[in-house]
């Protein structure tokens, strides 16, 4: 494909304008999240549209908001919205998401998002990328908040960071109640440490809950080749797996 555009299988991505391009980290994130049983999703930072288009591929009845705070961001991914077949389930908004939450309470069963990753680190000198990958615009207190209180009593929150900023998320989200039910840990090889971690939050069980089972996959059993487990993963929204 040309430089700019991203083919899946249902799908293609038009990523001229937004800050942060198709990942395959947010592909992993939008295959492998829980949305079974999900009527209305959410996706938080949407960028190129990405997990929303992936989330309306598995959902064929849901309903999907994405939201991004960047121009940019938002222009891909309404026209890859638009020339997809799943335009009039998803709604792109152009918004700041603290704002934008209020007065929808308990409105989703899944929130997806891919937020910008690093808490404590030296931020990008291009603004726009900074916006993308740098939580100043988005903390993980700013995360937690919104996910207590865009989810519904039975609803999940899937969210991918780097390993480096897990205690940093753990702790936002248990301030507000949200608790850890599942993992995925994500490495590029098995001789390469794991680098990137997608976590499944609940609302808080007062009657108790489970520990989180772990999942684990890695990407390449060697330099351009993908193993089984992610080709598996990946096979239904990629077009040469």
């Amino acid at each position: 494909m040309p430089p700019g555009f991203f083919a899946m299988r249902t799908f293609t991505i038009h990523q001229h304008r937004a800050a942060m391009k198709v990942t395959q980290d947010a592909c992993i994130l939008g295959a492998w999240a829980p949305l079974e049983g999900a009527s209305t999703v959410v996706d938080i930072g949407t960028g190129t549209g990405l997990l929303a288009l992936m989330a309306a591929q598995r959902l064929p009845d849901a309903r999907i908001d994405a939201v991004d705070v960047d121009e940019g961001a938002c222009a891909d991914a309404t026209d890859n919205v638009a020339t997809s077949d799943y335009g009039q389930r998803i709604a792109v908004h152009r918004a700041d998401i603290r704002a934008w939450s209020v007065g929808r309470e308990g409105r989703y069963d899944h929130i997806l998002c891919n937020p910008p990753f690093f808490q404590n680190q030296p931020p990008s000198v291009d603004p726009v990328k900074r916006t993308a990958r740098h939580a100043e615009t988005l903390s993980f207190d700013d995360l937690a908040t919104i996910c207590r209180l865009l989810l519904a009593p039975s609803g999940r929150a899937t969210i991918l960071v780097p390993v480096t900023e897990l205690e940093v998320l753990t702790a936002a989200m248990a301030s507000q109640g949200l608790v850890d039910s599942g993992r995925l840990w994500i490495r590029d090889r098995d001789d390469l440490p794991q680098r990137r971690i997608i976590i499944v939050w609940t609302v808080r069980d007062r009657s108790g809950t489970t520990e989180a089972a772990d999942d684990h996959l890695t990407v390449r059993s060697a330099p351009g080749v993908y193993t089984d487990a992610m080709k598996d993963l990946m096979r239904p929204y990629y077009l040469h797996v």
